[in-house]
């Protein structure tokens, strides 16, 4: 499914500054916006990279920033929300937004038609930001200029936050070179590589982005005020009746250094942007459904599946921006997320992740996103994980998945039952009725945990 927004649509400001996109990379990290090309919210850009799957979510880029000149005339590309109003004319040049899997706007500035398209390549930290210029007119200068960053996605930055090491490299990406790589001066063990097909680096005497203002965070009453880190502007030129592709990458790796998106050093922005599309037209093939509006939520289904690093398996996220894997979120979303889906090889990932993690018969409520142990504070996961590994055989059926629900999950199903039969920890038990009863009347263990004060209303 296509979801397509022209001109008419896009030209209002304020009614589009809510209307949101993402995107995942099945590892945990993510990107976002909004269909005016402005951020509305902290937890957004274009990459948004997890640095231990799923967790330690760092943003890496928050966008890049087009400017154009072509017959004397220039033309600021960009939207950005600030204090006193808004910053660029980008909306004033915005024709579409298309939504496919990957994201598009298409400007239209003089004689120049601007296609930029945002992919990230899944399974690693780097989006792919792909630019199809047609020039009808006479010889063009394009700038893009990169907003970078390292916080967490939680979180703002201001100018005495940004500190980076930037080193210059040769060539470019289609021989295996990078525009420039940068690390964090307190995260040296980070680096963060930028790649672009053509031109030159310019270094900025300006090089921070400032009072980027994010409309939601201002709906919820808080400054929402951010600063970005703009070591560079990166200038080429269209020839006159020309038209070109343009790559820009940007990848995030932690440890030694071994850049090279993609596993190849021969690539650019479209090849792994038209792999991205390919891998979920896949998944679409794979469910098998003819009818457009199932294909789209088998997409959709993808964005909450993801590689936990731990268990080197896959797992679900519970929901975008704020959370990684809670226990009984994944259990109630498992038959339609993988099953429904025909993805049965991550299904049986999904029962072994949470089957390593069962402790005292509780399946845990949720993995913090600062990586430290599970929590178990939950009385129904462990009881919706039997109903998962049910449904699992109910869409599977093959001896192979009975073999492997007896070897492999039938102990984790034995233990539950049998610590909840005998009381196990947040006073979950079975009582004399046969039914389960959790908590103390401070515990929140119930699916409406909630605590007000001292007290919690559904104990």
């Amino acid at each position: 499914m296509k979801f397509h927004f022209h001109r008419e649509q896009l030209s209002d400001f304020e009614a589009n500054i809510r209307k949101e996109w993402a995107m995942t990379n099945g590892i945990g990290g993510y990107a976002g916006g909004s269909i005016t090309g402005a951020c509305c919210r902290t937890h957004q850009g274009y990459l948004i990279a997890s640095l231990h799957p799923p967790v330690e979510r760092r943003l890496i880029l928050s966008r890049t920033i087009e400017h154009a000149w072509q017959d004397g005339r220039s033309y600021r590309l960009e939207t950005t929300k600030q204090t006193d109003g808004i910053r660029g004319d980008g909306l004033l040049y915005l024709t579409d937004f298309i939504y496919d899997g990957n994201v598009t706007f298409v400007y239209r500035v003089s004689c120049l038609t601007i296609r930029k398209q945002i992919a990230l390549v899944h399974g690693q930290n780097t989006v792919a930001v792909d630019y199809d210029i047609t020039n009808e007119g006479s010889e063009a200068k394009i700038t893009i200029t990169p907003l970078l960053n390292y916080r967490d996605h939680s979180s703002l930055s201001q100018k005495e936050d940004l500190s980076f090491i930037l080193e210059d490299t040769a060539g470019s990406p289609t021989g295996g070179h990078y525009g420039f790589i940068i690390q964090p001066a307190d995260s040296r063990d980070v680096h963060i590589g930028v790649a672009f097909s053509d031109g030159r680096m310019h270094r900025r005497t300006q090089v921070y982005h400032d009072d980027n203002r994010y409309q939601i965070e201002m709906d919820n009453e808080t400054e929402g005020r951010d600063c970005h880190y703009c070591p560079c502007d990166i200038s080429f030129t269209v020839p006159a009746g020309q038209s070109m592709h343009y790559s820009f990458i940007c990848t995030a790796i932690t440890g030694p250094r071994r850049l090279g998106p993609a596993g190849s050093e021969l690539t650019t922005a479209r090849i792994l942007a038209d792999a991205k599309r390919q891998y979920l037209h896949g998944l679409t093939r794979q469910a098998g459904y003819r009818d457009e509006f199932a294909s789209a939520l088998v997409i959709a289904a993808d964005q909450f599946l993801a590689h936990r690093a731990s268990t080197d398996l896959t797992t679900v996220l519970a929901g975008l921006p704020w959370f990684t894997d809670w226990g009984r979120d994944t259990m109630i979303a498992f038959t339609g997320l993988t099953l429904a889906t025909k993805r049965f090889a991550e299904a049986r990932e999904i029962l072994m992740t949470f089957a390593r993690y069962i402790r005292n018969g509780l399946v845990p409520n949720m993995f913090p996103d600062d990586g430290q142990e599970p929590l178990y504070n939950t009385a129904d996961a462990s009881l919706w994980y039997f109903y998962a590994a049910d449904r699992y055989l109910h869409y599977t059926g093959a001896q192979e998945d009975y073999d492997f629900i007896r070897e492999k999950i039938y102990p984790a199903l034995r233990e539950i039952a049998d610590a909840y039969q005998n009381g196990t920890d947040f006073s979950i038990c079975m009582d004399k009725d046969g039914l389960i009863q959790a908590g103390s009347g401070l515990d929140q263990t119930p699916g409406m945990g909630g605590g007000v004060g001292d007290g919690v209303p559904t104990p």
